[in-house]
């Protein structure tokens, strides 16, 4: 004889779906986390480049008197050296 097997049904309860709710609400709060952790590190790398933009223009003396950004919004004014002449 041959057995047919009917499909199981599935049961979800409701202390099922309000725990399903929580590990969603879970997941979306470690999502802003990463969200804003990413958007700090993008900030970070952005200021570290300009940085060394600015350094690689001021070492080829392509500027002169400016401000340079140091993170946080900070900027200091930078000057090239005035070449002394000791003779």
């Amino acid at each position: 004889m041959r057995m047919s097997q009917q499909p199981q049904r599935i049961v979800i309860t409701r202390e099922d779906i309000e725990r399903l709710i929580e590990e969603r609400n879970s997941l979306a709060a470690l999502l802003d986390v990463v969200r804003q952790n990413l958007a700090l590190v993008t900030q970070s790398i952005n200021e570290l480049r300009n940085a060394k933009d600015m350094l690689t223009l001021l070492s080829k003396g392509a500027a002169q008197d400016t401000y340079a950004g140091v993170g946080g919004g900070v900027f200091i004014k930078l000057r090239q050296p005035r070449a002394r002449r000791f003779w």
